[in-house]
């Protein structure tokens, strides 16, 4: 230990008046204040449990309250309980596991569904039943259709054997109902909440409703669906639960076979339970007595301490510097390094925590930086993005949005920031939206659509959306985020492509027929011209023929007129000679 520590400086008065105050008072203070330290842990384990029950079952009830309601909104389940299967008693696989993951998903204990008409009630297994509403187990059937709620809450044990609480919620409108979903769980492990505290041994619990009937019992199953008159339950136990329910006391006090008890009662008034915790005072205070001595004497000699010493210690030695540095903390700006002023040399402890300050300072810098940096880095991406991007937690309100989702919807990002789709867009529009953000959220997994918007000037742009859930270190679900891409050209290039590949279609098919009756005509042509040449062929033949005749005949002709020809001729040749001599004779 430092010379310069304040623990050191205050060591020497502390033990000094600690020897002589003890021998004082603890003897006079000690019966006094252990009864005053009783009553008062009591008090504070009683707050203690209070607490923790309305928590946890406040807990419980959140979750199986959304848990329904997830379940009855899941797509699977509406088209299942409106299908001609879940009229005849059929169930697929597909529909099995989809239940079955749902309750993995949400650690339920039971699932089911129910068509109306038909009654069949179905969970992760298959066909359970045909609910029989005049059974007194199917109570919960015909009032919760005749709620006219949504959904309800309820708990019993008359049918598990241990207690469970139960949401039965309506699909479709609550005056016209299609089918109902539940689920269930079991909730006999809140008496560990109260076990843990208390010794198994010196610590009992019931859960009692309205009509003193007990639902949970944590050590005897043969008290469940009794009357607290009719149980084995101690008369006196009785009276006081009676008596405390009739003043709305939280805790009384009461006395069997000599022994002090006390009665715990914590309402659970959604759910119209008590939890009645008896327990041994005697008991749960043992461990305690060992060390009520001590308490008590470091109480007094603290007390005295304090009085005596404690205020010029505190004053010159703890307040002063601490007070110089929660001036300095309130005008500390993390920037700059932590420098307390008056709190030099004012003792060790002051030293580390300036140091500590500025270490963890320097840190919260380079945090800020980094966290800054990476800040602006992602809106620098986002909004440089030609795509619609924004961010919606999981109630549905817009945590972040980019310039073009604003100029999209033609709002600001102030007038988006903080709505909700009901807010922003027309009511038919925003159930869609905020039923595509449950299904992300349900199914935990990203949804693509596209959605076609009409402009201002008549022409429509398409949009393909995509929807994806974003967590947080520990893998819980924050909300969605949501990417919108302009797909307008791509969509008209694709019609355009379609309309160009029908045209080349037809023509290809017309063109196909021209050309089948083009070589049908040439094939008509090519028979016609066989014809044509078998016929000249024909006539070539018939030609040779009648010449080879004719060469006969000419030959025969000339051989027949040859011979008188020439005499002729001959003659003939006689005769102009004959006549040219004449023609020269003048005197003929």
């Amino acid at each position: 230990m430092k010379m310069n520590s304040i623990i050191f400086k205050m060591m020497i008065p502390l033990i000094a008046i600690t020897i002589l105050v003890v021998s004082i008072t603890l003897f006079v203070t000690q019966t006094y204040l252990k009864k005053v330290v009783e009553d008062i842990f009591i008090e504070l384990k009683v707050h203690h449990l209070e607490t923790i029950y309305n928590l946890k079952m406040e807990n419980i009830l959140s979750n199986i309250k959304n848990n329904g309601l997830v379940i009855a909104d899941s797509k699977d389940v509406q088209k299942f309980i409106v299908s001609r299967d879940a009229k005849e008693g059929k169930i697929s696989n597909e529909m099995k596991k989809k239940l079955s993951d749902l309750k993995q998903l949400y650690k339920l204990e039971h699932i089911y569904v129910a068509e109306v008409s038909s009654k069949n009630y179905f969970d992760e297994n298959g066909l359970v039943k045909v609910i029989d509403t005049a059974d007194k187990e199917s109570e919960w059937f015909l009032k919760t259709l005749d709620s006219k709620n949504k959904f309800i809450i309820n708990a019993d044990s008359d049918i598990t054997g241990t207690l469970h609480i139960w949401s039965d919620v309506v699909v479709g409108d609550v005056n016209n109902s299609v089918g109902l979903v539940g689920c269930g769980m079991d909730i006999s492990s809140i008496y560990k909440l109260a076990l843990e505290d208390f010794k198994k041994d010196n610590a009992d619990i019931i859960i009692v409703d309205s009509s003193n009937i007990i639902q949970g019992s944590s050590s005897n199953t043969m008290l469940l669906n009794k009357s607290l008159l009719d149980s084995t339950l101690k008369k006196e136990k009785i009276t006081a639960i009676e008596e405390a329910k009739k003043n709305h006391a939280n805790l009384i006090k009461y006395n069997v076979n000599h022994e002090y008890r006390y009665l715990l009662l914590i309402p659970m008034h959604e759910l119209d339970l008590t939890i009645i915790i008896d327990f041994s005072k005697e008991k749960f205070l043992y461990a305690f007595y060992g060390i009520y001595d001590r308490i008590i004497a470091g109480g007094v000699i603290l007390l005295l301490l304090l009085l005596l010493v404690g205020g010029w210690t505190f004053t010159y030695l703890i307040s002063k510097p601490l007070k110089n540095i929660s001036l300095a903390v309130r005008e500390f700006d993390y920037k700059s390094d932590f420098k307390p002023k008056g709190c030099k040399n004012m003792g060790y402890e002051v030293d580390m925590i300036c140091n500590a300050f500025n270490e963890n300072s320097k840190i919260l810098r380079t945090t800020i930086d980094q966290y800054k940096n990476s800040e602006e880095l992602l809106r620098s991406i986002i909004y440089s993005a030609d795509d619609l991007i924004f961010f919606k937690d999981i109630t549905g309100k817009y945590i972040e949005c980019n310039g073009v989702y604003a100029k999209w919807i033609s709002k600001s990002m102030d007038q988006i920031i903080g709505k909700t789709d009901s807010e922003l867009h027309p009511i038919e529009l925003a159930n869609y939206y905020i039923q595509m953000d449950k299904q992300v959220i349900a199914e935990n997994k990203t949804v693509v659509v596209e959605v076609k918007a009409k402009n201002d000037d008549g022409s429509f742009t398409t949009l393909q959306i995509k929807k994806s859930p974003f967590y947080d270190k520990e893998g819980n679900i924050l909300g969605v985020v949501v990417i919108g891409r302009d797909i307008t050209m791509i969509k008209n290039m694709e019609s355009e492509l379609r309309i160009l590949n029908d045209t080349l279609q037809s023509r290809v098919e017309q063109k196909t027929q021209e050309l089948q009756k083009s070589n049908e005509a040439l094939e008509e042509y090519i028979k016609g011209l066989e014809v044509l040449n078998s016929k000249l062929i024909k006539a070539k033949e018939e030609a040779l023929q009648a010449g080879q005749a004719k060469s006969n005949f000419i030959s025969g002709i000339s051989h027949e007129l040859r011979t008188p020809l020439n005499a002729i001729i001959n003659f003939t040749d006689q005769i102009i000679e004959d006549f040219d001599e004449i023609l020269v004779d003048k005197e003929l």
